[in-house]
């Protein structure tokens, strides 16, 4: 499913069945009116029944069919239903990307905005949204660190700690979700490679720590284990989110994944983690609390 622009201004945005995506004013939107906050949306699609839940966080009002959906509160909205206070915007289905091909040419979804798992035909549109990265940054040599017949490891090209590698499966499976039984040994062999590359990157620092693990709502379409050193050292951590992400319970450990898989045959459901991004600045190692991730990454240099 995807979110399209009436107008075709933006370029559609795809939507990962049961994975939140926030849409607001951004480069990646392109999106430029003031009114519309940075985290104006939160929408998460449901491909089996073919609808999205909108929820709105920004001030200004959006609307659903031209009724205000309310800051905080949440509303269904359909497939072809116009969301968005000017009707901007409406869901659209997999089989209506299809279909519109006959009627459009390529160039009115290239003019198109917004964000969907599985990507859409490459005739659709030239650009992918920011959340089909991770393919292109498999095939890149500068990211890439290992590869077998089996995963590919890169440096995360916006690391959030001193080392910090995202080993992924050269199987195309979308994220934890997408999981079964069958790939318990696919996930052992994740898990081990991940720990091979941690050693072999600090040498023989034994002091340097890691952690391996799943985000619990992956923002990014193609299944990924973090590999990331404890000393959070890097200018590209920089938000609240990006802190809560990788400290709290939303960052899962990948034993923990391996478990379910091959106890419960899938990953449990943990789409309500997501408030965990907005919890309070604590400092992993003695959970102090700070007011400010200046004041948070000076505190964590000397509590190391």
């Amino acid at each position: 499913m995807y979110l399209q622009c009436c107008n075709h201004t933006h370029e559609p945005i795809m939507l990962l069945d049961g994975v939140a995506v926030t849409i607001g004013r951004s480069a990646g939107t392109k999106i430029l009116d003031k009114l519309c906050s940075r985290t104006q949306l939160q929408i998460v699609a449901n491909h089996s029944k073919k609808y999205a839940m909108v929820k709105q966080l920004g001030a200004n009002p959006s609307q659903i069919d031209g009724i205000n959906i309310g800051q905080g509160k949440t509303d269904k909205l359909s497939v072809d239903r116009k969301c968005d206070k000017k009707g901007t915007s409406s869901l659209k289905s997999r089989e209506n990307m299809h279909n519109s091909q006959k009627n459009k040419t390529s160039e009115n979804f290239d003019n198109g905005t917004a964000a969907d798992v599985g990507p859409p035909r490459a005739t659709v549109s030239k650009s992918s949204h920011w959340s089909q990265g991770l393919k292109s940054s498999m095939t890149d040599s500068s990211l890439q660190v290992y590869k077998d017949d089996r995963v590919i490891v890169i440096k995360d090209k916006y690391p959030k700690a001193k080392f910090h590698f995202l080993v992924m499966p050269v199987e195309n499976i979308v994220s934890t979700v997408h999981l079964n039984s069958a790939h318990a040994s696919l996930l052992d062999h994740m898990w081990k490679v991940g720990r091979d590359i941690a050693k072999r990157s600090c040498d023989d620092d034994t002091k340097t720590r890691f952690r391996y693990g799943y985000h619990a709502v992956p923002s990014m379409s193609h299944l990924h284990m973090h590999v990331i050193s404890q000393d959070f050292d890097s200018p590209s951590l920089k938000t609240k989110k990006h802190w809560n992400s990788f400290t709290t319970e939303y960052f899962v450990d990948a034993e923990d994944i391996i478990h379910e898989i091959k106890t419960e045959g899938k990953v449990k459901n943990r789409r309500h983690m997501t408030e965990l991004l907005k919890n309070a600045l604590r400092c992993h190692i003695c959970h102090t609390e700070l007011k400010n991730m200046p004041q948070l990454k000076k505190h964590i240099k000397d509590c190391r």
